[in-house]
């Protein structure tokens, strides 16, 4: 299990990113976004925005546990590989092929820097 970003890093991490890092710090458990959201008070359509647009960019995938209630998420081989080299969160970050311009055009209004520096100590 690798650590989440601490609240100095979050506060330069882009949302995608620390979404991608925190399913990360789950594993190998799922990380469950629901379960965040209502811990950090978090709006759950916000969060929600930027979960769907990494899983339709490939980068998470539904996984569930025996009991659970709700999916859970886990990272895709795309996922590990974003986290893995600086090109990849570069482009994530930036937005290669359109995918901010997709990001915003599908789901308007998302988590925001300042709610994810509020998720950490």
């Amino acid at each position: 299990m690798t650590n989440p970003p601490s609240r100095a890093d979050v506060v330069e991490i882009d949302p995608l990113e620390a979404i991608l890092r925190l399913v990360a710090a789950a594993s190998p458990l799922p990380w469950y976004p629901r379960r965040f959201a209502k811990k950090n008070d978090i709006s759950l359509p916000d969060l929600a925005a930027d979960v769907e647009f990494l899983w339709k960019e490939g980068y998470l995938r539904s996984e569930s546990r025996p009991g659970d209630t709700v999916p859970g998420l886990v990272l895709t081989d795309k996922g590990k590989q974003a986290l893995s080299h600086p090109e990849g969160l570069r482009a994530l970050r930036e937005g290669s092929n359109g995918s901010h311009a997709r990001r915003g055009e599908y789901f308007g209004q998302a988590l925001s820097p300042s709610q994810v520096a509020r998720c950490w100590p």
